[in-house]
């Protein structure tokens, strides 16, 4: 991935996955003794770049190691690799999967070199964003009249979709074919409402807003044509989603409780295989 930045410089940032990168962070995950993780974190010490699952499973045991000297050593990796776009992207996907926490936001700032309220989630990852935009991960050029900052924010939630980067409108947009080839047809509650929302949106952001709304409802629709016997579950994560969206006016933190309810019922499907 090449950016443009200050300077008239090209930058190269390279967020593939290679085989050791996958044997790092699986390690990272299994390995229990003290000494083995802090063998294994020096490991970091000697790579000229982290790769995107060892930057997740590094971020992972600075946020929630079970020993808390483990958590401070991975931490201090973090630290020594200031302004990696692995480490950014990581950043930003457990905090959004995850429930805020105090250490989240702590870690998140101390990596963007941020002062701020450790309550105060929806600023820290707006200086996660800002630390991409600085770097030259994300882009803000308004050659097409779209507001830096949206187009930005647009930018990372494409960056790192879990469906090939096209981002949430193609990622629905493929969901819808993939019903139509089945011969399935759109459930008329998501179909209207992505219709209304997109009537009153205003700019991009609110687009992008609109389709991340319908994708998940279509994938709640279809966790419950799947799995019948979660339908009170999959019910009470829309019920309360919709109700912290209508006294929730900032749209970053409506595009983060959006991301945080998919998160909880993917957390309904694990449970039902029987994934702990």
């Amino acid at each position: 991935m090449l950016r443009w930045i200050l300077g008239g410089v090209w930058r190269v940032f390279d967020l593939s996955s290679s085989a050791s990168d996958e044997r790092w962070a699986t390690n990272a995950r299994n390995l229990e003794d003290r000494e083995a993780l802090f063998t294994h974190l020096k490991v970091l010490d000697r790579l000229v770049v982290v790769g995107p699952k060892s930057a997740h499973a590094l971020v992972y045991l600075a946020m929630q190691a079970p020993d808390l000297e483990v958590r401070a050593m991975a931490e201090r990796t973090m630290l020594a690799r200031r302004d990696s776009a692995t480490i950014l992207i990581a950043l930003d996907r457990v905090a959004g999967a995850n429930r805020t926490t105090r250490r989240m936001v702590e870690l998140i700032n101390g990596y963007v070199d941020r002062e701020g309220d450790l309550g105060d989630s929806a600023s820290a990852r707006r200086a996660l964003l800002e630390r991409m935009v600085v770097i030259g991960l994300l882009d803000t050029g308004d050659e097409d009249g779209i507001d830096g900052f949206s187009k930005a924010l647009i930018g990372l939630y494409t960056l790192r979709s879990s469906s090939g980067g096209v981002g949430v409108r193609g990622a629905y947009e493929a969901a819808a074919q993939r019903r139509m080839v089945d011969g399935l047809e759109m459930p008329d509650s998501v179909r209207v409402g992505l219709m209304v929302r997109m009537r009153v949106a205003r700019g991009p952001i609110q687009e992008f807003v609109a389709y991340q709304s319908a994708g998940l409802e279509l994938f709640a629709f279809e966790m419950v044509e799947d799995r019948p016997g979660s339908a009170r579950r999959v019910n009470a994560v829309l019920d309360d989603l919709n109700q912290r969206l209508r006294s929730e006016r900032d749209v970053i933190v409506q595009m983060m409780l959006i991301e945080r309810a998919l998160a909880e019922l993917w957390l309904i499907v694990l449970e039902s295989e029987g994934v702990s």
